[in-house]
């Protein structure tokens, strides 16, 4: 019989569905799966810790001699280790999807289903302004630590600052998902977060940028041959090497300014008033059009607001996300 790892294994491999779309599940009736290559290795990740901990602890070597009692345990263990409310949310969801992937294969097999996750969450959601802050990196800093980085990490920056992509994602682009001017991949699966298609203008003053990128490349080579790994550390080199701190923001810190580049070009000072109240009122706990009088302003902004989450590969009408990648009018 299989190992207790063995069987984290084998049940989150139940739960994949990178690159088929959240959206298409529900429409089902289907609960959202895997839909990340992040969020799997997220997931086998806590299942390997929390199994290890319970054999340890309980000497559960099975994942059918669970109960809600060790799951508790854990949750518990995990705070008196100061785990912040996120991390712990985050495992919360890993173990839950490890339960159902688990439970999906006791059934494929004739055995026992088991539930070993609290009917609630033992962790309360944190609140919205919780752990928000401004994570953009300014003109002034990408100006600083560009020219401590090599000509392949340039065109990284240059793809995460200007096309708000992710490191992940820079690592993977191809010179065949460059046409028109555009940057199209209609399926994302391996390249883009949650498999999702990706659609963004090429701005004029990047073609020259984009033209070297393409020079003597074949159409599967991918734009900048840098591992994400590698993106990150030498980000943070660079960084060093100029006496600047990255503070937690990582490459991540080039789409929060890619997202508040876009709202300035996009949204005329009207919609950017609009979306600063619609964003302070989210903060407070209310509804995004709570006490909203002029809804042609709000529509319109909410449309360009919906335009920059597809940029970015975020889905619609998410206010949450707006509120920690847009909240924020400063010049960057």
């Amino acid at each position: 019989m299989a190992s207790i790892i063995k069987q984290v294994k084998e049940s989150v491999e139940k739960m994949d569905k990178i690159g088929v779309s959240k959206r298409e599940l529900r429409l089902n009736g289907q609960k959202p799966e895997i839909h990340s290559h992040k969020q799997k290795e997220h997931t086998l990740s806590a299942g390997y810790n929390f199994a290890k901990w319970v054999r340890n602890e309980y000497n559960v070597k099975k994942l059918h001699q669970l109960t809600p009692k060790h799951y508790e345990k854990y949750i518990h263990h995990l705070e008196n280790r100061e785990r912040s409310k996120g991390h712990l949310r985050n495992i919360e969801t890993a173990l839950r999807f490890l339960e159902r992937g688990f439970q999906k294969f006791s059934e494929e097999y004739g055995k026992e289903i088991i539930t070993f996750t609290s009917e609630k969450r033992l962790i309360a959601p944190a609140k919205r302004t919780e752990n928000i802050q401004d994570r953009s990196y300014s003109n002034f800093e990408i100006e600083q630590v560009i020219p401590k980085m090599s000509d392949n990490m340039q065109k990284a920056v240059t793809l995460m600052h200007e096309l708000g992509l992710r490191s992940e994602e820079v690592s993977k682009i191809r010179v065949e998902h460059i046409e028109g001017g555009r940057l199209f991949i209609s399926q994302g699966e391996g390249i883009t977060k949650g498999g999702r298609h990706r659609l963004i203008e090429i701005p004029n003053k990047l073609n020259n940028d984009i033209e070297k990128m393409l020079e003597g490349k074949e159409e599967t080579d991918r734009l900048v041959p840098i591992r994400s790994d590698s993106i990150r550390k030498m980000n943070n080199e660079a960084f060093k090497k100029v006496g600047l701190e990255t503070d937690g923001r990582g490459c991540h810190g080039y789409r929060y300014a890619y997202a508040y580049k876009r709202v300035k070009e996009l949204m005329n000072s009207k919609e950017q008033k609009m979306l600063s109240k619609v964003l302070k009122r989210y903060g407070e706990g209310k509804n995004a059009d709570y006490g909203v009088h002029n809804k042609g302003v709000y529509n319109d902004m909410k449309e360009k607001m919906d335009l920059i989450h597809s940029e970015l590969g975020h889905g619609k009408n998410r206010f949450d996300l707006a509120f920690r990648y847009m909240n924020s009018l400063k010049e960057v």
